[in-house]
């Protein structure tokens, strides 16, 4: 049981790295487009 929970809050930290990780991709592209736009 224990197990099971230490696999699952492994697994959501890990989404949510990568979420945080595309968001921040996501925001340097809209900089990068911004700066190209001026």
């Amino acid at each position: 049981m224990m197990m099971m929970m230490m696999m699952m809050m492994t697994m959501m930290m890990m989404v949510m790295v990568m979420m945080m990780m595309v968001v921040v991709v996501v925001v340097v592209a809209v900089a990068v487009v911004m700066i190209k736009a001026n």
